[in-house]
C-alpha cells in the first residue's frame, strides 16, 4: 500500500530548482556606489565628521565656524545612513524641531519624524554612539519631546559637570556645545 502523504525527498531538489536559492546572485558594485554617496552623504559613511543629526541653522553655522565637520540629518534618512561605528556625535537640536526640514517634529501632528529620530537616538546609543539633545528654555515638554529626550545620553544644560572624574578632560567638542546652549539659555534670560 502506497502512502498519499507526500515525502520530503525531492522537495529540497525542486525547491532548490524553482525556488529562492535559484535567484542568481547580484553582481558587486564596481563603480564604488552606496546609498550615502548617492546621497551625498559619504563624508558620513567615510565617519570624516564630528556632529551627526537634526541641527537648526544657527548650530551648523557656529559649529562650523569652529572647525568642525557637521552634517545635518534628512528626514528618512536618518538612521538608514550613520555607520554603526561612527566615531561622532549624534546630537538632537530642540531648535531644528521647529525649523527646517524637521518642523512639526516635537509635535503629535508628525508622529513619523518623531519617531525617526527616537530611532536615530536609540540605534546610535545601542552602538556605543553619544546622543545629546539640546534643550531650549521653555516651561512645558509635550510627549514627543519627552520622548526624544529619554532616548539621549546627555541633555543640554542639565549636564552637571560635577558628576565627571576628578581630573577628567572635557572634550572640546562637549565643552563647544554647552557654551553654545548656554548662550541660548543666557539670551533668554535677559
Amino acid at each position: 500500500m502506497t502512502s498519499i502523504i507526500p515525502s520530503d525527498t525531492g522537495l529540497t531538489e525542486v525547491l532548490t530548482k524553482i525556488g529562492r536559492a535559484s535567484t542568481p546572485q547580484v553582481p558587486q558594485n564596481t563603480l564604488g556606489l552606496s546609498l550615502p554617496r548617492a546621497l551625498k552623504f559619504d563624508n558620513v559613511a567615510n565617519n570624516a565628521i564630528d556632529f551627526f543629526g537634526p541641527l537648526s541653522a544657527a548650530l551648523v553655522e557656529y559649529l562650523r565656524a569652529k572647525g568642525f565637520q557637521v552634517v545635518s540629518a534628512t528626514p528618512g534618512l536618518s538612521h538608514q545612513i550613520i555607520p554603526d561605528d561612527f566615531p561622532g556625535t549624534v546630537v538632537i537640536d530642540r531648535c531644528a524641531l521647529s525649523e527646517g526640514t524637521w518642523f512639526g517634529s516635537h509635535s503629535e501632528t508628525s508622529i513619523s519624524l518623531r519617531e525617526e529620530i527616537y530611532e536615530l537616538c536609540r540605534k546610535s546609543r545601542q552602538n556605543g554612539i553619544p546622543v545629546w539633545f539640546l534643550d531650549i528654555p521653555e516651561a512645558e515638554d509635550p510627549f514627543a519631546v519627552v520622548r526624544i529626550k529619554s532616548a539621549c545620553d546627555t541633555v543640554f544644560p542639565y549636564a552637571d559637570t560635577a558628576d565627571f572624574e576628578e581630573g577628567a578632560k572635557v572634550s572640546e567638542r562637549f565643552t563647544e556645545i554647552m557654551s553654545y546652549v548656554n548662550a541660548r539659555f543666557a539670551s533668554e534670560d535677559q
